[in-house]
């Protein structure tokens, strides 16, 4: 079982410039997911992803701005190697936020 708050975006890529960052939800999120844990020792077999509210400060302005979304399932180990630097370090962006911790429980 695995556990998972991520902040899922991208840059769309014209020609040869990158585009505005843009938050990914639904099917493009689950992809981005698969992405990310098959770059962190995990070969994901059933996933399922929610999105989350994340907390603003009280001043709006100053506040950063993510669309989490928490995605949960069941996965397979392929490198442990990988899993235990993804288990240190977070995946994705936003880890100074809370976003990429991953957990992991016994299925």
């Amino acid at each position: 079982m695995a556990r998972s708050a991520g902040n899922p975006t991208r840059h769309p890529v014209t020609g040869k410039r990158r585009g505005k960052l843009t938050h990914l939800t639904g099917d493009d999120a689950i992809t981005w997911w698969q992405a990310r844990a098959r770059t962190a020792g995990l070969e994901p077999i059933t996933i399922s992803g929610l999105p989350r509210p994340f907390p603003r400060a009280r001043f709006a302005s100053s506040a950063p701005y993510f669309t989490l979304t928490q995605f949960d399932g069941i996965a397979h180990i392929t490198d442990t190697g990988l899993l235990t630097h993804a288990l240190n370090n977070g995946i994705g962006r936003a880890k100074s936020y809370g976003a990429g911790l991953l957990s992991l429980a016994p299925a």
